[in-house]
């Protein structure tokens, strides 16, 4: 039998991935209405790269939730923190590594002019825009696979729609 529990927490999941699949709809079709072809296709490819990177974590995002997890069943409270800050600190650097690397391919490596754009400097925004927030998100998905570990998920939803 389904707990009280788990009723809340499946609706709580229920109404998060709602109304982020209606911000992106909404997000998307005023960027199909607002920007004309080129530079929206310029921004779904970048858009793309970047949250493909974001989703990259080496294994560490499972980890995190099996330590934590393993350790709120132990009540080794001293644990989760010592988690917490070693794998905070391995995505805080390497969505780091990854920005500086994002950056210095669209800008110093990338050939932004092929593009046949009238202002490259629209997509250089774009990019740096995209770096920012592709930071963000990084650590963003650490935390979201903290609050999975600790078993939050009603916490962890709303996160999620906060940050959509």
């Amino acid at each position: 039998m389904i707990s009280k529990q788990e009723k809340y927490n499946g609706f709580w999941n229920v109404i998060s991935f709602v109304i982020m699949s209606v911000l992106s709809f909404v997000n998307f079709s005023l960027n199909v209405k607002t920007y004309d072809a080129q530079i929206l296709g310029v921004y779904i490819i970048i858009v793309s790269v970047f949250n493909l990177g974001a989703n990259l974590d080496f294994g560490f995002g499972i980890s995190t939730v099996k330590l934590i997890s393993e350790a709120i069943a132990g009540n080794e409270i001293k644990k989760i923190s010592v988690v917490f800050v070693s794998f905070f600190y391995f995505y805080f650097f390497l969505a780091l590594i990854f920005s500086i690397l994002y950056i210095l391919y669209f800008w110093l490596l990338g050939n932004i002019s092929i593009l046949s754009l009238n202002s490259e400097v629209n997509v250089k925004y774009i990019v740096l825009l995209s770096c920012v927030t592709f930071f963000v998100r990084y650590l963003v998905n650490f935390l979201t696979k903290v609050f999975e570990g600790l078993g939050e998920f009603i916490i962890l939803a709303k996160f999620n729609i906060g940050f959509a």
